[in-house]
């Protein structure tokens, strides 16, 4: 089985703490009206039991309006460990475009590797979920056979 985009269920929000996860990075909680309201999506490859999921843009506090940094926080789970991936993209200006460029810059990955996969495997996982998350996941407004995703520091 390949990397999917899916809606994430109620169930595996709570099996995963999904939300206490990106409360810790986001430095907020959120209300229960917020949670129910709140729909998360994800790249998994089930077969796997492994998941990319986007977290929150890195904000810096010292600029007007806490502009993001272009800084993208993304959780790898790969078999019951969260992997933390931090990323830069860039992307077209215009979603009419052809083909739709989608670049992705490692920054970093933590841990690094694990004691049953290594740093290269670790980042060849990231490239797969990136590329079936295409645009923008769930939300493409661009068919994935017209976005080309290209990966710089990997």
């Amino acid at each position: 089985m390949e990397f999917i985009n899916e809606y994430v269920s109620k169930e595996n929000i709570e099996k995963y703490k999904l939300f206490e996860l990106m409360e810790h990075y986001k430095e907020k909680s959120m209300s229960e009206k917020d949670r129910e309201d709140y729909h998360l999506y994800w790249v998994i490859n089930k077969q796997r039991d492994i998941w990319f999921h986007f977290i929150t843009d890195v904000m810096d506090p010292d600029w007007d309006f806490r502009q993001g940094t272009g800084e993208k926080i993304w959780i790898l789970h790969y078999k019951g460990t969260n992997i933390e991936v931090r990323l830069f993209s860039e992307e077209s200006l215009s979603l009419k475009e052809r083909p739709y460029l989608k670049i992705w810059k490692l920054l970093s990955i933590k841990p690094e590797s694990l004691e049953d996969i290594s740093n290269k495997k670790l980042k060849k996982l990231i490239k797969e979920a990136l590329i079936v998350y295409g645009e923008k996941g769930m939300f493409s407004l661009v068919a994935q056979e017209d976005v080309n995703v290209i990966f710089r520091d990997f």
